[in-house]
C-alpha cells in the first residue's frame, strides 16, 4: 500500500476534507507496479476553520495564552476566550460559527428544595486564576468559596466542555432545614446578554403519586436541550473520576452522554431560566442519587454553624446578594507544570458546536465518520456508504431524509468493513486513533465492532421520509446494537421500534421500501 507521503488532504467545508492517495500494488504475472487511485470523504464536526484571509485550514485542539493575561482558542470554527480570574462576569466568552457570542461564568453551588421551591447558596465563586494544561485544557483550582472544588474547561474543535470537580463532600440538605429525599444539587451559571435558546424539554423523574404532585413546587426533573442555531447543548451527567489529565500531552476529547450505555453515571439535568431579568443556565442533580458516590469525598474542612447555614436559605431561586468581580485580575494565566491530578465527583455539561447548516451524503461516496454533530437538515442519498471509526457516532438534532430505495441502499458500517464502499480499511491507518476520553470513570467500548460476513437472514431495509427527531439520535447508540428510529420499516417484516435494535454483525441498510 501507500505511503504518508502519497497521501492528500483537500479541505471541503468546516466539517469535511475529502483524502486522496495512491496505492501500488505489485502485479503477480509480470512483477510491475500498478498504481491505484482511493477517494472518500472524511467527516468530523469541525474539521476545519477559515482563517482571517478566509483560506481553509485544519483546526487544532488548542489554547494558547493571550497579551492580557487570558487564554484563547482561535484555531476552529468555534472560538473561546478565558479570563484569567474565573471570578469575573463574562469570563468565558465564546463565539460560534456565525459569531454568535455566549458570555458567561459560574456564580455558585446550590441547593433546591423541589418539594418547598426554597433554595441555599451552598458556596458562591471566588477569585481563581486559571492554569493551562496544554494542549486544550483550563484548570481553575479552588474555584468557590466554602468548598474545595475545581472547575476544568476543556476545548475540541467539536465543542466546549465545562467540568465541576467536587473535591469535598458538601454540608448536607438538613444542615440547611432542607429535605434531603427532595432537594437538588444545583450549579448556576449565568449567560450576559445572550441570544435566546429554542428549547426542548425531556422529563428525566416523573413524581407519580398525584397527591405529593399537587404540593411539590417541581414534581419533575426536567431536562432542556438548548438550541442556539449552531452550538446546541444536550444530557450532562454527573461520574467518579480518578485519574491524571493530559499526562501524555494528548489533546483531551468531549464523548457526550449516551445513558443506554454509561448506566454507571447520574443524568444531570439542565433548564434556562430568567431570574431577576438575568439568564441562567441551571444544572439540576437530585441529592438521592449522588449522595451515596460522594460518601469517599472528605467533608468540608471549614464548616459554618448550622444557624449561619439556615439563614441563606430563600423562597425560590435568589442570585446571590454578592455579584462576581467587575475588575479584571492582574495575575495570568500560567501554564501548568504538571499533569492535573486529583479525585472527585464532576458534574459536566457541553456545547456542540454544529455549522447549522444541512449536509448531505451524496450518492456513490464513501465517507469515512469520527465524530459528527449535525443541526441542520441530514439527507442519506442512494448508494452512499458511512463507515464508522471505533467511538465514533453521527448525531443529528434537525430532520432525517433518507433517499435510499430497495437495491440502492444508504448504508451504515464500520470502517473495517471490506464489503462496502470504496476503500478498504487499511486506508484508514493514516488517521489519528480514537481513543476513550481521558478521565472517564469507565471504559468505553467501541460503538462498531468489526463485522462478521453479512448474510440476508441479518440485514436490514428500512424507510425514511423527512422524519423530525424529536431528540438527538445516535447511529449507533450501544456498543452491540444500531438502534433504528421508529420510522423505519423492514422490507416484508414489520415496524422495526427502538427496541428492537440491528445487531452489529451487519451493516445498517436504509432505503426506500
Amino acid at each position: 500500500m501507500g505511503d504518508a507521503a502519497d497521501r492528500r488532504v483537500i479541505a471541503l467545508d468546516a466539517n469535511s476534507s475529502a483524502v486522496e492517495w495512491v496505492e501500488r500494488l505489485t502485479n503477480a504475472a509480470d512483477g510491475g507496479m500498478v498504481a491505484r487511485s482511493h477517494r472518500y470523504i472524511e467527516v468530523v464536526t469541525g474539521l476545519n476553520y477559515q482563517d482571517q484571509s478566509g483560506r481553509w485550514r485544519e483546526s487544532e485542539d488548542l489554547i494558547e495564552l493571550t497579551d492580557d493575561g487570558g487564554a484563547a482558542a482561535s484555531r476552529g470554527p468555534h472560538k473561546v476566550h478565558f479570563n484569567a480570574n474565573l471570578n469575573t462576569a463574562g469570563a468565558i466568552s465564546i463565539t460560534t460559527v456565525s459569531n454568535r457570542v455566549l458570555r458567561t461564568h459560574v456564580l455558585g453551588l446550590y441547593y433546591f428544595d423541589a418539594a418547598t421551591g426554597q433554595s441555599a447558596l451552598i458556596a458562591p465563586v471566588q477569585d481563581s486564576i486559571g492554569e493551562l494544561l496544554a494542549p486544550n485544557q483550563i484548570i481553575y483550582h479552588d474555584a468557590f468559596h466554602g468548598i474545595l472544588a475545581d472547575v476544568r474547561i476543556t476545548y475540541t474543535k467539536a465543542g466546549v466542555e465545562t467540568d465541576v470537580i467536587l473535591l469535598e463532600k458538601p454540608q448536607s440538605p438538613e444542615e440547611f432545614g432542607l429535605s434531603s429525599l427532595t432537594t437538588r444539587l444545583e450549579i448556576w451559571h449565568e449567560f450576559l446578554d445572550p441570544p435566546l435558546p429554542n428549547k426542548k424539554a425531556k422529563v428525566l423523574k416523573q413524581e407519580t403519586n398525584a397527591l405529593l404532585r399537587q404540593s411539590m413546587a417541581e414534581p419533575d426533573l426536567v431536562d432542556e436541550t438548548l438550541d442556539f442555531g449552531d452550538a446546541w447543548f444536550p444530557l450532562g451527567r454527573a461520574f467518579w473520576w480518578e485519574a491524571a489529565t493530559n499526562s501524555t500531552g494528548a489533546p483531551a476529547q468531549i464523548l457526550l452522554f449516551n445513558p443506554a450505555t454509561e448506566t454507571n453515571q447520574v443524568l444531570v439535568a439542565k433548564q434556562w431560566l430568567q431570574i431577576q431579568q438575568r439568564n441562567l443556565l441551571i444544572e439540576s442533580v437530585e441529592w438521592p442519587d449522588i449522595a451515596p458516590r460522594l460518601e469517599s469525598l472528605p467533608p468540608v474542612g471549614k464548616v459554618a454553624n448550622t444557624s449561619n447555614l439556615k439563614k441563606r436559605v430563600a423562597n425560590g431561586r435568589q442570585l446571590p446578594a454578592t455579584k462576581v468581580a467587575i475588575k479584571k485580575s492582574s495575575k495570568p494565566i500560567r501554564v501548568a507544570a504538571a499533569p492535573y491530578r486529583t479525585r472527585g465527583y464532576v458534574f459536566d455539561y457541553v456545547m456542540v458546536a454544529t455549522s447549522g447548516t444541512d449536509y448531505t451524503f451524496s450518492e456513490g461516496v464513501t465517507y469515512y465518520v469520527t465524530s459528527t454533530y449535525f443541526s441542520g437538515t441530514l439527507t442519506f442519498q442512494p448508494n452512499c456508504v458511512i463507515k464508522m471509526a471505533n467511538y465514533g457516532s453521527v448525531m443529528t438534532y434537525g430532520a432525517i431524509v433518507c433517499n435510499g430505495r430497495t437495491g440502492s441502499y444508504s448504508i451504515l458500517t464500520s470502517a473495517d468493513d471490506d464489503l462496502y464502499g470504496a476503500i478498504r480499511r487499511t486506508l484508514f491507518s493514516f488517521q489519528r486513533s480514537n481513543s476513550a476520553r481521558p478521565g472517564c470513570s469507565q471504559t468505553v467500548q467501541p460503538l462498531f465492532r468489526s463485522p462478521t460476513r453479512p448474510n440476508a437472514a441479518s440485514r436490514r431495509h428500512c424507510t425514511m421520509a423527512d422524519a423530525i427527531v424529536p431528540s438527538p439520535v445516535h447511529w449507533p447508540t450501544t456498543a452491540t446494537a444500531t438502534p433504528i428510529p421508529t420510522v423505519c420499516r423492514t422490507v416484508g417484516r414489520s415496524p422495526i421500534s427502538e427496541a428492537s435494535p440491528v445487531r452489529t454483525g451487519a451493516p445498517t441498510r436504509m432505503g426506500m421500501v
